[in-house]
């Protein structure tokens, strides 16, 4: 994972997301820009966080992937803005669950 910094930061929320979260993290990473891609459980009981730290595990790419999870359910709101405080872009991109899961996701 490159430790250089980024213009744009990607916040991937996810809660109880064991199904769709793979594909969503590749959407992320189909970005050609590099980005800061910062994929967050939120305390999910299913297996949400254990696919994303495998998924993401042996990233080399451009981007910079951190994947972290919550101890505590937060809900949407408190768990962006706890985020919010970690991301280092400067614009800061938190997209629709179904725009990560598109075919060919542009976001940029």
């Amino acid at each position: 994972m490159s430790e250089k910094t980024h213009a744009i930061t990607i916040l991937v929320l996810a809660y109880k997301a064991q199904e769709t979260i793979v594909a969503a993290i590749d959407g992320a990473l189909a970005q050609t820009v590099p980005c800061e891609i910062i994929i967050s459980d939120d305390a999910s009981p299913d297996n949400t966080f254990a696919l994303a730290k495998s998924h993401c595990a042996n990233y080399s790419g451009d981007h910079r992937v951190v994947v972290r999870r919550n101890e505590v359910n937060q809900g949407v709101t408190s768990h962006l803005n706890g985020l919010l405080g970690m991301a280092n872009g400067a614009i800061i991109m938190f997209p629709k669950p179904s725009r990560l899961l598109m075919k060919t996701p542009k976001l940029l």
